[in-house]
C-alpha cells in the first residue's frame, strides 16, 4: 500500500522519487497547467521563461502535444517535472504575478 505518511516524510527527495518511480500522466499535467495560467490570466511565455527555462515556441509545443511519460527522454521528461511541482506549489501564481 501507499501511505501518505510516506509522502511528507521525504519533500527534499521529490525529485529523485519522481523521476524514479513515478510515471507522470502529461497530458493530465500540461492540461492543468493551461486551465492554471487562463484562469489566472498569465501568459505561457512568462510561464516557459519563469517556470521551465524555456522559449514560448517550445512551452506551447509541449502544452499542445505533450508525448507520454514513458516515450521521453530524462531531459525531455523535466519540463514536466517542473509543471507538476510548479502545479502543487500553493505559492506558484504569486510568484508569476
Amino acid at each position: 500500500g501507499h501511505s501518505a505518511e510516506n509522502d511528507y516524510m521525504a519533500p527534499n527527495n521529490v525529485n529523485k522519487n519522481v523521476e524514479n518511480n513515478q510515471e507522470l500522466d502529461t497530458f493530465e499535467i500540461t492540461t492543468k497547467v493551461k486551465e492554471v495560467l487562463q484562469f489566472h490570466n498569465l501568459g505561457q511565455k512568462l510561464f516557459g521563461e519563469a517556470v521551465l527555462g524555456l522559449s514560448q515556441g517550445s512551452v506551447s509545443e509541449l502544452l499542445s502535444k505533450p508525448k507520454p511519460w514513458h516515450m521521453l527522454s530524462l531531459k525531455g521528461r523535466e519540463p514536466f517535472l517542473k509543471m507538476h511541482l510548479w502545479l502543487l506549489d500553493p505559492l506558484s501564481i504569486s510568484r508569476l504575478k
